[in-house]
């Protein structure tokens, strides 16, 4: 019975952070329009993404790359970092969120013309988005 109670924290661990991740991604691309005229970085914000989506790559390509970056992120969680407290998932977040982006802005980097602010507010809102994510998922992988 345990193992069922495990996994089923796991997939509503997966299920929340895959809807955060993925309302924080539209809300930045449509709901933060104001803040990010007011900072100046709304240009920047759509070069990125057009940098990182080219060629074929489709909206639902994206989806399932979430659910599938969602996965490791909580499995990661889950079943090699102790001890399961707040902090440590946020610090978590944090630092998966600048790793992934870094790795996803050296390839982009490599393959189109992303430039270094663009990397840079792409790794600010990654980090920000790792952080809530690790938040989200504190809730729900306890000790």
């Amino acid at each position: 019975m345990e193992k069922y109670k495990v996994f089923g924290k796991y997939i509503a661990a997966i299920a929340l952070v895959f809807l955060t991740w993925t309302g924080l991604d539209y809300l930045a691309w449509f709901g933060l329009e104001g803040i990010f005229r007011e900072l100046g970085i709304r240009p920047i914000y759509r070069e990125i993404t057009d940098a990182l989506r080219q060629g074929t790559a489709s909206p639902i390509d994206h989806v399932v790359g979430v659910l599938i970056v969602s996965s490791v992120f909580v499995a990661i969680y889950q079943w090699l970092i102790s001890p399961k407290k707040v902090f440590v998932c946020v610090i978590y977040g944090l630092l998966f969120g600048i790793v992934a982006k870094i790795d996803e802005g050296s390839l982009a980097y490599t393959y189109s013309s992303i430039t270094e602010p663009m990397m840079l507010v792409r790794i600010a809102v990654a980090a920000t988005q790792g952080m809530i994510a690790g938040l989200v998922m504190s809730m729900v992988i306890k000790n």
